[in-house]
């Protein structure tokens, strides 16, 4: 400025071109990547959850479907006098009604479980209770008693007196071979008895009856031949009566306990955790009897064969294996074991027994 001239001004720049930025502009960062949108949520894959966690997520979602439709309607309880939206009240009710129904759900199935299991530790501690060294004697009188059934069976099965006379060829006494001519033309000499004249009705009754008499005599004569082995078979059955009852379904007692009362379902008929009520008591027989079975035919399969098909020290005929099969002495087992432990469950105050079934094992 020595000459008084102002300062040139400085020479223009060339506009920006279209669609840049000035070079002395601020540079804008580029535009972050688009974050691509979630997933539907069908489908997202599903992750299984128990049952139990399963209804609280139902829980979870329907209280959190209540608190967003609470904010979408903005309003605000100030006092219990306070005026709402009458279609929010209407959603409210059905939502709380909604969770009260899962809420009892949830309790029912929490409280069904702590009933199985408290039923289950109570059948345990009784099963092992009776099966115990101290009740040992009790034991043995009820396997007494099975051997008087089974002395009963054996001279009234219809199954052993034919496999006798049916299964020989040759026959060593004359009342088996009267017997087997006798059973074998039964009805044809019933028929000859019928076609005949009488003076009076009762002189055919008679007859009719001192046939029948006859062969229940010869019955007895070819089956007390075979007293001597059927004491024998009375020992076997109660040597492994008893090892199965006291050693072998002892052992069994937790997982049996626990197969009865889930099978049952006794724990969601409702009443108390500590006992079984009379209108349960169906469903628990049925469960328990069958598992009994079970286990009594899986226990005593190994033992018998062994005892009975001549391998041990016994020896026995065909016809009396055939009648150690037979399903009614394993029926009988099965009534007189179990008839004796609910008799013991009863009296723990676990098992209410109907007034009927009390008064039967009572009578029996």
């Amino acid at each position: 400025m020595t000459d008084g001239k102002p300062p040139p001004l400085p020479p223009k720049r060339p506009p920006p071109l279209p669609g840049r930025a000035p070079s002395s502009a601020v540079r804008v960062p580029p535009p972050a990547p688009r974050v691509p949108p979630p997933l539907p949520r069908q489908a997202r894959p599903s992750v299984p959850v128990p049952a139990e966690s399963a209804e609280r997520k139902k829980l979870a979602q329907a209280a959190l479907k209540l608190r967003d439709e609470q904010l979408k309607a903005r309003v605000v309880f100030y006092n219990k006098q306070s005026q709402t939206n009458a279609e929010l009240d209407a959603i409210t009710e059905g939502v709380i009604a909604d969770l009260r129904a899962l809420q009892l759900a949830v309790d029912t199935r929490e409280e069904v479980i702590d009933n199985r299991a408290e039923l289950t530790r109570h059948l345990r501690e009784l099963l092992e209770k009776l099966l115990s060294p101290r009740r040992e004697q009790l034991i043995r009188l009820k396997i007494q008693k099975i051997q008087r059934r089974i002395v009963t069976l054996f001279f009234e099965s219809e199954i052993y007196t034919d496999i006798v006379m049916e299964s020989r060829n040759v026959y060593s006494h004359a009342d088996e071979a009267l017997y087997h001519v006798l059973k074998k033309n039964e009805h044809d000499l019933l028929l000859s008895l019928d076609g005949l004249q009488y003076e009076k009705p009762e002189i055919y009754e008679a007859a009719v009856q001192q046939l029948l008499q006859f062969q229940k005599r010869l019955v007895n004569a070819v089956l007390s031949r075979s007293k001597p082995e059927l004491e024998r078979l009375l020992h076997v059955y109660r040597d492994v009566l008893l090892v199965f009852l006291m050693r072998d379904f002892r052992a069994e007692i937790p997982a049996f306990a626990h197969q009865v009362i889930a099978e049952s379902n006794v724990a969601a008929m409702g009443g108390p955790s500590y006992k079984i009520r009379h209108d349960a008591f169906p469903a628990f027989r049925a469960a328990f009897e069958t598992r009994f079975l079970q286990s009594l035919l899986d226990g005593l399969h190994e033992p018998l064969t062994r005892r009975l098909d001549g391998s041990g020290e016994e020896t026995f005929r065909e016809e009396t294996m055939v009648f150690a099969s037979n399903p009614q002495i394993y029926a009988t087992v099965c009534e007189i074991v179990c008839n004796t432990l609910y008799e013991f469950m009863h009296g723990e105050g676990y098992l209410d027994l109907p007034v009927t079934w009390q008064r039967s094992l009572y009578d029996g």
